[in-house]
């Protein structure tokens, strides 16, 4: 949206702090001393009148920009070399350490990343994120949850305590599951 400062009824300033959802929004004006209270209303760019061509294409080019990105579905960025990654999650780029994360759970084309102080719920789908988070650290139990192996408390039956919470192996996984997380870590007589 175009909004220019000086209108018949409402200043443009007036009407950003009225409005409670608006598009991405330049303010064109011929008066500079609105800057900075403009940017303070979330406004993406700020045209002085008269302004050029160029200038309005630039301006236009980065709102076009911004819609794209605000539409562009969640990925996440991992670098296996590290122990975190990124994901977007309600509008902002978290954080998040491998050593952190307890479990990952499906919901539709969600996803809620579980960790020991949040849940962060991030647009991908379980298999997006099981793709991409390292398999020596994480391991899929069931189609709709993805573990943290360390963080293991006990197993019985077909129950996982995570400490935090208790996740359900899938009966079909149920042995391949097992023989991952056991290895040659059981301790025999």
């Amino acid at each position: 949206m175009f909004l220019d400062i000086n209108m018949p009824r409402m200043s443009g300033i007036d009407f950003l702090r009225s409005a409670s959802k608006l598009p991405a929004t330049i303010l064109t004006t011929a008066y500079s001393e609105y800057a900075v209270e403009g940017f303070e209303l979330n406004v993406l760019d700020y045209l002085v009148k008269p302004f050029s061509f160029e200038r309005f294409l630039k301006s236009a080019t980065k709102a076009k920009e911004y819609i794209e990105l605000q539409n562009k579905p969640a990925t996440v960025q991992i670098d296996q070399s590290n122990n975190y990654f990124f994901v977007k999650c309600n509008g902002k780029i978290e954080k998040v350490l491998y050593d952190d994360l307890i479990y990952v759970e499906a919901m539709l084309n969600y996803i809620v990343l579980h960790t020991a102080d949040k849940k962060m719920i991030v647009y991908l789908t379980i298999k997006s994120i099981a793709e991409q988070l390292p398999g020596k650290l994480f391991l899929k139990i069931h189609k709709s949850t993805i573990i943290n192996i360390s963080k293991i408390k006990s197993i019985e039956g077909n129950i996982i305590d995570m400490s935090s919470a208790k996740v359900i192996i899938s009966q079909n996984m149920h042995e391949a599951v097992m023989k991952e997380i056991v290895k040659d870590r059981m301790l025999k007589r």
